[in-house]
């Protein structure tokens, strides 16, 4: 006599639905957490500018309740610790300015060499060991760039301007101004590459169809590709050597010139404030204020590069 096997036994539809719903529920609630963490985030950044912002404006007003507009923004001279005191920004926008635009002129170059190197040209296994070593340099402090702007390259630039007739003395915007452009070009370089490596491989090889050569193909193709991502990355570096404080308070020297000549010594608005800062000038004083309005005006040029930078990846943004 056969004996009939027992019936399988089967979840009840009910449990399965349940089991469902709270898995469901308990994703949501990691979601929102999620989201609520990325939320805060980026709200915190905005905050933190707000912050920001608003401290400079609340202590430049007094300052600018004492000094006029005309004369800050028409005198061109600063010396705001001297007995005849002058408030004019300009010397310090001129040292910043030089020493930015030095800096790019040596960045830019190598960078966006090193850039095309990098992505059209060095082998797999290559790349990955030159970029970490490249992204190296963003690591080194900048104190020790800026005694290696005093110490190494102030006397190189010295021998070799002397074979033409140019004195450079010790102090000097030229020196600060390259060694800032050597600690930029890796950030310019990594961002750059990461840029050129986000084209599409199709317009690579549509390039090399058509009889193009690699270099041909990276400077007609792919650089013009990746305009937006460069520009971001240069306006990144300009965003940086602005705000570059050690370099130019070691190398550029302490005196408010106001000269577009990068031999000369100058001061920038970051080394001005670090100068303001050291704790000589009394707290609460118009020359101790001197620092937010200078504060408030580099915060300005830094805006106004990154509207400029927007406003070009907007109007060249390719999408892939």
């Amino acid at each position: 006599m056969s004996v009939a096997a027992p019936p399988a036994i089967t979840k009840p539809t009910e449990s399965i639905s349940f089991e469902a719903d709270l898995r469901t529920r308990r994703q949501r609630r990691i979601e929102f957490v999620i989201e609520s963490l990325l939320f805060i985030s980026a709200s915190l950044s905005v905050l933190i500018t707000i912050g920001i912002v608003g401290m400079l404006l609340r202590e430049s007003i007094p300052f600018f309740k004492e000094v006029s507009l005309k004369q800050f923004l028409g005198d061109t001279q600063w010396t705001p610790n001297f007995a005849d005191k002058h408030f004019g920004i300009w010397p310090l926008v001129c040292g910043t300015f030089v020493t930015t635009v030095v800096a790019l002129f040596v960045a830019v170059p190598v960078g966006l060499i090193s850039a095309i190197w990098l992505s059209e040209y060095a082998p797999g296994q290559l790349r990955e060991i030159i970029k970490p070593i490249l992204e190296l340099l963003a690591a080194v402090p900048t104190v020790v760039y800026g005694y290696f702007a005093l110490l190494i390259v102030t006397p190189i630039l010295q021998t070799m301007l002397r074979a033409v007739g140019i004195e450079l003395p010790t102090f000097n915007m030229l020196s600060a101004g390259v060694v800032m452009g050597i600690m930029i070009m890796p950030y310019i370089a990594s961002l750059s590459e990461d840029a050129m490596r986000a084209v599409p491989l199709a317009m690579r090889e549509g390039s090399y169809a058509m009889g193009a050569t690699r270099m041909q193909t990276a400077t007609r193709v792919i650089v013009p590709s990746a305009l937006s991502g460069l520009t971001a990355a240069f306006i990144l570096g300009v965003a940086r050597a602005i705000g570059e404080t050690m370099i130019v308070a070691i190398a550029a020297g302490g005196q408010p010139t106001f000269t577009l000549n990068p031999s000369k010594e100058a001061f920038t608005i970051t080394s001005y404030i670090v100068a303001i800062s050291k704790g000589d000038t009394p707290h609460g004083t118009l020359e101790y204020r001197t620092i937010f309005a200078a504060g408030l005006v580099l915060m300005l040029m830094t805006l106004v590069f990154n509207i400029a930078g927007y406003v070009i990846r907007k109007r060249y943004r390719q999408a892939y």
